[in-house]
């Protein structure tokens, strides 16, 4: 008789999470007139996979509707990356359209075209619309875009899917005041909820630059106001609006034990969003002088800003078990 060890490892594969994008499709108090393609700033998509619902509600029927997903490539300038044709959407309630396949990277925004009749629309309270005359809704499509004239308005589209989920920490929702940061840090404060590798920074800007500025952002520890890393820097322009995104290379570890500053400055004049949050810390320091990071960096209470740390989870540990099989 022969005896073997069999080893078997029991790897643990990526879960698929359902991911969505856009502010959602619900009755709102305006509406947005056509042929325009509108890219919605509210909730970018929290994951890389496949969006196959839209919810659309519309104010009156809409024709030639298409949403896809958008991305920035330089200032004002989007991208469509991937899109799908939905035709003819009813008015007055929320419609829903099933077996789509639009393709979709963590971080898209979510747009919309339409051909004839007014989508629902709001005002207030939300992170601004993108918008350019004319249809740039196909895949590759690329245009330059304007920030909506208020910039708080939203476009009623949501759209659902599976994928690689990332996640968030900081403050992902603009504020309704600007504040001029003229090399000077600013920095909101945020927890992870899990331990994982932060991709970026991004820092929203609702009235655009003074003039072509070089970003750069951030992590310090809360607990010490000790430097963690910064991003990559980023050159912006006269037309960069909405959420400016810089990058880590590579990723860095961020922790669910740690508070962080999500902070940003740059080397002039720009307008960034904050509100009131009493006895909630915040990074401000006007010691240093770009780009080298003051450490550790002051603080103040009093204020969140519109700036957050996107991030993946840690990703999981392989388990195995070794069985033992007899083999005659």
């Amino acid at each position: 008789m022969k005896r073997c060890l069999i080893l078997i490892l029991l790897l643990c594969s990526i879960i698929q999470a359902a991911i969505d994008a856009g502010p959602g499709a619900t009755d709102r108090a305006s509406t947005h007139a056509s042929t325009y393609t509108v890219i919605d700033m509210a909730n970018r998509a929290n994951g890389t996979g496949t969006l196959d619902t839209v919810e659309i509600w519309a104010a009156t029927d809409l024709t030639g509707v298409k949403v896809g997903t958008f991305y920035r490539t330089t200032g004002n300038t989007f991208q469509c990356r991937s899109s799908a044709l939905i035709g003819n959407v009813t008015s007055g309630s929320k419609q829903t359209f099933n077996s789509l396949s639009i393709s979709v990277t963590e971080g898209d925004f979510l747009g919309i075209y339409w051909a004839t009749g007014t989508l629902e629309r709001s005002t207030n309270a939300l992170q601004g619309i993108m918008y350019v005359k004319g249809e740039y809704a196909d895949a590759s499509d690329s245009a330059l875009y304007a920030l909506s004239g208020v910039d708080d308005h939203a476009v009623s589209i949501y759209a659902t899917g599976t994928g690689t989920e990332v996640f968030t920490f900081g403050k992902t929702t603009r504020g309704l005041s600007g504040e001029l940061s003229a090399n000077s840090l600013r920095g909101t404060y945020g927890t992870p909820l899990t331990n994982g590798l932060a991709l970026r920074i991004s820092v929203y800007t609702n009235i655009g630059f003074t003039t072509d500025e070089k970003i750069r952002c951030a992590l310090y520890d809360a607990a010490d106001n000790s430097y963690v890393a910064e991003t990559q820097e980023v050159q912006s322009n006269l037309l960069t609006q909405g959420w400016v995104d810089c990058n880590f290379s590579p990723p860095v570890n961020v922790y669910s034990a740690k508070n962080y500053f999500v902070s940003f400055w740059g080397d002039s004049a720009f307008n960034v969003t904050h509100v009131a949050a009493g006895g909630v810390p915040f990074a401000s320091d006007s010691t240093g002088t770009y780009p080298i990071w003051p450490n550790p960096v002051a603080t103040n209470t009093g204020y969140q800003f519109g700036a957050y740390v996107t991030y993946t989870s840690a990703p999981p540990t392989a388990g195995g078990q070794v069985i033992m099989v007899e083999m005659q």
